[in-house]
């Protein structure tokens, strides 16, 4: 027996399932980026400020370097990812759909959350 179509997710509804697959692949990838791009900062860093809490020049210091680290690592993050569209034929045809969930990436350097 097959369900009404109304009774499926939204996104799911409007993307059909072809696209609906590729889209959850792209945001699978984008997530490994993400763990990239965090590379442990979320322990580390707030290893450091906790350690220097009371000095703002430290704590600032700490802050730049991390947020500069993390924004390398998502331009590496970026350029392997053309790089492996570049190669990987069926990355090639989803490459719009990467790179509209690579933004997540972007926010994830943008929102220090280790620093709270």
């Amino acid at each position: 027996m097959l369900l009404p179509l109304a009774t499926f997710p939204y996104l799911l509804r409007v993307l059909r399932p072809g696209s609906f697959g590729a889209y959850v692949f792209a945001q699978a990838i984008v997530g490994y980026l993400v763990l990239l791009t965090e590379y442990g900062f979320n322990w580390s860093s707030t290893a450091q400020v906790a350690r220097v809490q009371h000095d703002r020049y430290a704590v600032s210091r700490i802050f730049g370097t991390t947020q500069v680290a993390n924004a390398l690592i998502a331009v590496v993050g970026f350029a392997i990812l053309l790089l492996a569209a570049f190669f990987v034929p069926r990355l090639r045809e989803m490459l719009p759909v990467l790179l509209a969930t690579y933004p997540l990436v972007i926010g994830t350097v943008l929102f220090p959350q280790w620093l709270f």
